[in-house]
């Protein structure tokens, strides 16, 4: 007689059967129904429609949104020149103090005279000899007397004595440093007795009816350079003033990447002070926000008869 595992060796479709009809008779036997009867009467229980909830909307509109750019600087005036002695001598008077404002040709520094009137009146008399004798000679020359060479020689010897008066006569001149254009001395260099030779520093005066804000816009917002066309600054003591675009780079700067710019100030009436910091605020950009139906957070949900919407069509 054949032994059972001995017969299941070498029939194991026979153990697949036996298990595959187990599982089918537990599945029918209704072994699973408790959980779906759960779902089934959690589905069913009703729902109390005064505690719906709902949320709160916003409504976001579409506006215009400026982005500006801000430029810091600083005021300058308009006009600085750095004067030096044009002739060699000693200050002899000090006419101008710093910072008073006066008008163009106003002498500001005197040197001594020394000997340039006498080298003025002996170039004066030189030049009163040679125009004698260019007179003579060319008299002379309708008759025959003097060459096409002599006439040469007189009329270079005539223009030398008149370039060698101009030239003493602008040295005279030249003991005065005066004011190139309408302004104040910044800062000066001499004092009485001091001894200058021609070149040396002497003063520096500026221009300050008219103040030039400069600054830099850096490369990166190179691109909002067309936007410039003027505006205010605040300047570091509160004051808000209105200028015009003068300047601005074509080019950025190799060293420091940046574009120049300089704005221009009216201070005529010398209420605005040079070498201060200034910011010049620029609209770089103008454009529109996105409309959006935005949810308040949680802890302003409600029930359905406490629904609102602050903003009605």
């Amino acid at each position: 007689m054949m032994k059972p595992f001995a017969f299941l060796n070498r029939h194991p479709w026979v153990i697949a059967l036996t298990i595959a009809v187990v599982v089918t008779l537990w599945m029918a036997s209704g072994q699973g129904n408790g959980d779906h009867a759960k779902v089934d009467s959690m589905q069913a229980k009703p729902v109390d429609r005064d505690q719906e909830i709902r949320v709160t909307v916003h409504t976001q509109r579409a506006t215009e949104v400026e982005r500006f750019v801000r430029i810091n600087g600083r005021t300058a005036p308009s006009r600085e020149a750095r004067m030096s002695a044009e002739t060699a001598g000693s200050v002899v008077a000090v006419l101008v103090e710093r910072g008073v404002f006066v008008k163009a040709g106003t002498p500001l520094i005197r040197l001594d005279m020394r000997d340039r009137d006498l080298r003025v009146t002996q170039a004066k008399a030189m030049l009163a000899q040679r125009e004698i004798e260019f007179s003579a000679r060319q008299s002379l020359q309708g008759e025959g007397y003097v060459s096409q060479t002599q006439m040469a020689e007189a009329q270079a010897a005539l223009e030398a004595a008149r370039a060698d008066l101009r030239r003493v006569t602008l040295d005279l001149e030249n003991r005065d440093i005066r004011a190139p254009f309408d302004g104040a001395i910044q800062q000066r260099e001499l004092e009485v007795g001091d001894y200058v030779k021609v070149g040396d520093p002497a003063l520096t005066f500026v221009d300050d009816s008219t103040l030039v804000v400069k600054a830099s816009i850096s490369e990166s917002e190179g691109r909002f350079l067309d936007k410039i066309s003027g505006g205010s600054a605040r300047l570091i003591t509160g004051q808000v003033v209105e200028g015009k675009l003068r300047y601005l780079a074509p080019v950025a700067d190799a060293s420091t990447r940046t574009f120049r710019l300089e704005l221009e100030l009216d201070n005529r009436d010398r209420t605005i002070p040079a070498g201060v910091t200034a910011e010049l605020p620029t609209t770089a950009s103008t454009s529109m926000g996105t409309a959006a139906w935005l949810p308040v957070p949680g802890s302003s949900l409600a029930p359905k008869s406490n629904f609102s919407n602050p903003n009605p069509g």
